[in-house]
């Protein structure tokens, strides 16, 4: 801790934004106004830099069904980033074709996977990746009782796998606006037999969902070169087959059917960097053992839980007389790694933004629905979020100042504490996710030596209380 004096009552009273006192009770010292003719509250006030732990942990894998984007590729980012590798499983549904045309003498001239990206992005797009893609042998689930309709999730997780897919083909892909893989026409063929078969019978679309259960794009596990958000809202990807009417060659016939995904998840693949082996469902990983390090991986449940193991040491400051924290803030710059620059439009993109969650029973604090609670519903005065500010490459402060006066009266009198402290996550674990995302980060612990590139300070964590010792 660096102490730094700030002044005693005068002065404080020209800065009483910070200050606290009350009517009279021990637990709302804090952000009020005080009475200069009241004796008892001859004070002096300080501010200090106190220390941050921080542990990598795995916590639960996010939500990956029916995202408007979703991730497709596979990239290599060094010893503690490690590998990331997506893939994409879509179920079917017929939309959209022109069906008048389509009869039993049009022959199939082509079968192609057409994938439009999206807008997300990163890697080496001058590298090709092999793609291989599968046929569904299994429709995809969509309720977790179909009595009662109630909707089923995939998570990152999840893939399908073994004998509930058959190889269609693998082909080398390069990157473009849009991704394409060419199909086998004999599984054209069966389409349009199953097209028809639908059409005559003046069947619904989920008939096609029951003759057709989808496609499965999977990405060389031994290969890495970049990431591209595909495109998943209805009637972006397709399967498109393009015909010719065998009966009148003497004109042009050709024409067109689409079939298009209805639901679909992606799968994230990541395979740990060497740094960060040790790290289990059970078992999290100290920053001490990563060089003062701890990262986020977003799309994996990989989160940094981070504690402040000297905050006892603002009450021994006290010696004996009462200290109240006036304001406490947590400051996150966000560190470059190997291959990977700080700018987000660079290289790795960085998360951008975290959420913090009091550390209940090593994971998330949670309701009794299942959903994830933010930091602000146990102490709404406090903040929960931090946003990442790519001008000046830091994730900003957040203020903590109601937990850790909570935290810190609890270790004064040998109270149990509620939590294990913080998780960072990033923050679109909470959102409606629109765009399926594998962003990392990297943020250090209060003894991160390394410098910051635009500012006089350390890359590591800041803990900064302003309190008051009472007389």
């Amino acid at each position: 801790m660096n102490s730094r004096f700030l002044g005693v009552l005068g002065v404080f009273l020209a800065g009483n934004i910070f200050f606290s006192c009350n009517d009279g009770t021990e637990n709302n010292l804090i952000g009020q106004d005080i009475d200069p003719s009241d004796s008892s509250f001859v004070n002096t006030f300080f501010v200090d830099s106190f220390a941050v732990a921080a542990t990598t942990e795995q916590y639960a894998a996010p939500v990956s069904g029916n995202v408007a984007q979703m991730p497709l590729g596979a990239v290599s980012e060094g010893t503690l980033l490690g590998k990331t590798n997506t893939s994409i499983f879509a179920g079917s549904t017929i939309y959209g074709t022109d069906s008048t045309n389509l009869n039993q003498n049009s022959m199939i001239t082509s079968v192609t996977l057409t994938l439009p990206l999206g807008g997300y992005l990163y890697g080496d797009t001058l590298q090709t990746l092999t793609f291989s893609i599968f046929e569904n042998l299994e429709p995809l689930k969509r309720y977790e009782d179909e009595d009662e309709e109630e909707a089923f999730q995939y998570y990152t997780t999840d893939r399908l796998k073994g004998d509930q897919l058959s190889i269609l083909t693998s082909a080398e892909v390069s990157f473009d606006d849009t991704l394409q893989v060419d199909l086998p026409l004999a599984f054209g063929e069966r389409l349009k037999e199953d097209i028809l078969r639908v059409v005559e019978a003046g069947d619904t679309l989920n008939t096609f969902d029951a003759i057709f259960d989808g496609i499965s794009i999977v990405v060389d596990e031994r290969q890495a070169a970049w990431i591209a958000g595909i495109n998943m809202q209805p009637g972006e990807p397709s399967i498109r087959l393009s015909f010719n009417d065998q009966v009148t060659f003497d004109k042009d016939t050709s024409f067109t059917e689409q079939i298009y995904f209805g639901s679909a998840f992606y799968n994230v693949d990541y395979e740990k960097g060497e740094e960060l082996s040790t790290l289990t469902e059970t078992e999290g990983v100290s920053s001490i053992e990563l060089a003062n390090r701890s990262i986020i991986v977003e799309g994996t449940g990989i989160g940094t839980r981070i504690d402040f193991p000297s905050l006892l040491g603002l009450s021994e400051l006290g010696e004996g007389k009462k200290v109240v924290i006036n304001k406490a803030e947590l400051f996150i710059p966000a560190i470059a790694a190997e291959g990977m620059t700080i700018d987000p439009q660079t290289m790795t993109p960085i998360v951008s933004g975290f959420t913090l969650f009091r550390s209940i029973d090593g994971a998330p604090e949670m309701s009794e629905e299942g959903s994830l609670l933010p930091l602000a519903s146990a102490f709404p005065n406090d903040g929960f979020q931090l946003t990442y500010n790519t001008n000046i490459q830091t994730f900003g402060s957040v203020n903590l100042t109601t937990y850790l006066q909570d935290r810190l009266e609890r270790l004064e009198k040998g109270d149990p504490l509620e939590d294990n402290g913080l998780i960072l996550l990033p923050t679109s674990v909470i959102e409606s996710v629109q765009v399926g995302r594998v962003n990392k980060a990297i943020i250090g612990d209060s003894a991160n030596p390394n410098s910051h590139p635009l500012f006089d300070e350390t890359l590591g964590m800041r803990l900064e209380i302003f309190y008051t010792i009472f007389d």
